[in-house]
């Protein structure tokens, strides 16, 4: 089966799970109408993948905590790593930030290469984001 298919012609699931994966792989830039994926049988592969754990067993990336993030709020990942300041893309980037600091071990220099932002922004963010959430356990 070789062919293209609209992303549009899918159902909300399917194009969910495209854009997980075209985040994944970093694509940059959001979904527009006239993109559409090649369809082609897979190929068996010459010599076994290994096993793999469940993914909650393995750390996670930068790039999939993105696509969660994008997912969660409905903001394409393009948007989040732009330098748009609507207050919902605000939301969802302090909300990257936050993820990336606690379930990474990057550093917040690294966090700040990775969204072309200073460590100064990250913690400025991570700080936003607990203050939204009242994640630093003060009732006040």
């Amino acid at each position: 089966m070789s062919g293209e298919i609209n992303i549009w012609d899918m159902s909300e699931d399917q194009r969910r799970a495209e854009i997980v994966k075209r985040a994944a792989s970093g694509a940059r830039r959001a979904l527009g109408l006239r993109d559409y994926i090649r369809v082609e049988p897979t190929p068996k592969p010459i010599y076994p993948r290994p096993a793999v754990g469940p993914i909650s067993l393995r750390l996670p990336t930068w790039r999939r905590i993105l696509a969660e993030v994008a997912i969660a709020h409905g903001i394409p990942p393009i948007l989040i790593l732009g330098r748009q300041r609507r207050r919902e893309i605000m939301a969802a980037r302090h909300e990257l930030m936050y993820r990336l600091s606690t379930e990474t071990t990057m550093s917040l220099s690294a966090i700040g290469k990775k969204l072309d932002r200073d460590h100064t922004t990250v913690l400025s963010g991570i700080k936003a984001h607990k203050r939204r959430h009242n994640l630093d356990g003060d009732n006040g």
